[in-house]
């Protein structure tokens, strides 16, 4: 494979760049640009295909996810774009195969020492796994996942250094979610327009303090005749603080209220509290642990107004030796929807294994668990994932 990639980087005039000790190696492209292309081939045994609490579905899949980087930096410009694809195969329920494609683009242009404007836009086409999203407890009575598309631009503006006492940045963009099924799904296409302003002071070397305000305004694009409106408007205040100690703990922490206000009286307007933190500590320089914590507003799945989300998880990475690592995780959260009696409990837990047998290969295998309990009995499932990987690159 390498050598068919390194044929045709000749014949195209693109150089492979230097091999590099650790990580995939990128091609040299024209303009001080560099593409770096990754293949990950997986087997995985999966024993509850469609989510469902009874008469469980189990296959084999099989997994092809092939993606290609290119970034760099010509002057003031910079720019970093990936594209990445998953191919899913299940031998023994051919409806659940899937392709999932994503391209993300970011484009940087630093006016001064200490103004730079960036442009970014997100396009996704991806698969909703029966018995996950809208399809929760309905998994089976599905003939195929339901699929979408997902677009966001945005527009970013700050202004600061790395060597400023204070900075400020600015964020404005749109984002829309369409789903395939026609009339059978309209109610759920929607679009938002956001806005994010964030204002910080350094207050030592290593600690900032910041405040931030996120906007969205809500609309949805269909709603059935005699149903209320979802939408709205959201506004969260958060204040926080972030710092390094010694390269050996990094910790950013946001607290504030966020507000819910809906077009439709019906509907009760919320405030209510809102977090994040995000807390990371290397004891080891080959041993890193991550905890993350936060209570946020997501839109409902299905009854209710909305959802209020409350997510802790706790992730370990090792290194065993300059070849083997090992990767565990573990994460819970609750969906308390307003206005409905629906509550979800769901909890995961997953652990990886793999070996590097070169700097472009390496193979591994892992497990995952996920349950849902709920208040409506068809909603409470489990699923367990075991898998093995090979991962390819230049």
């Amino acid at each position: 494979m390498n050598r068919c990639i390194l044929t045709l980087a000749l014949l195209s005039g693109v150089t492979p760049a230097v091999s590099q000790d650790d990580g995939p190696a990128s091609l040299k492209m024209p303009f001080g640009f560099e593409l770096t292309p990754t293949l990950d081939v997986g087997l995985a045994h999966d024993d509850n295909v469609a989510n469902t609490a009874s008469d469980q579905v189990s296959s084999l899949l099989l997994t092809a996810s092939p993606s290609a980087q290119l970034s760099g930096e010509n002057g003031a410009f910079s720019l970093s774009a990936q594209f990445a694809m998953e191919r899913g195969n299940y031998l023994d329920s051919s409806e659940d195969n899937y392709t999932d494609t994503g391209l993300d683009v970011l484009a940087n242009l630093a006016i001064d020492k200490r103004n730079s404007i960036g442009i970014g836009a997100i396009v996704t086409r991806a698969h909703e796994a029966r018995g996950t999203g809208y399809s929760q407890g309905l998994g089976d009575l599905l003939d195929e996942p339901d699929t979408y598309s997902n677009r966001d631009g945005f527009m970013v503006y700050q202004r600061g250094s790395n060597s400023s006492r204070a900075g400020l940045e600015l964020t404005a963009g749109r984002s829309s979610l369409d789903y395939d099924g026609g009339t059978l799904t309209a109610n759920r296409d929607r679009f938002f327009n956001y806005g994010t302003a964030r204002f910080e002071i350094r207050i030592r070397p290593n600690s900032t303090i910041f405040s931030e305000l996120n906007l969205r305004d809500i609309n949805y694009d269909f709603r059935e005749e005699g149903a209320s409106s979802l939408d709205s408007r959201e506004s969260d205040f958060l204040l926080g603080i972030s710092w390094e100690n010694a390269a050996r703990t990094n910790a950013t922490l946001r607290v504030g209220r966020g507000r819910k206000n809906f077009d439709e009286e019906l509907r009760d307007d919320v405030s209510s509290p809102r977090w994040e933190l995000e807390l990371g500590w290397l004891p080891k320089t080959y041993s890193n642990f991550e905890l993350f914590s936060s209570r946020s507003a997501q839109e409902s799945f299905g009854g209710g107004n909305y959802a209020e989300v409350t997510s802790h998880s706790i992730r370990w990475a090792h290194e065993w030796t300059r070849r083997l690592n090992t990767d565990i995780g573990y994460n819970i959260s609750e969906w308390d929807y307003q206005g409905s009696d629906r509550f979800d409990n769901l909890d995961g837990f997953d652990a990886s294994i793999f070996y590097q047998f070169r700097r472009w290969l390496s193979a591994g295998a892992g497990i995952s668990h996920s349950a849902q309990d709920s208040d409506a009995e068809v909603r409470t499932f489990e699923r367990n994932i075991t898998y093995i990987q090979l991962n390819i690159s230049l």
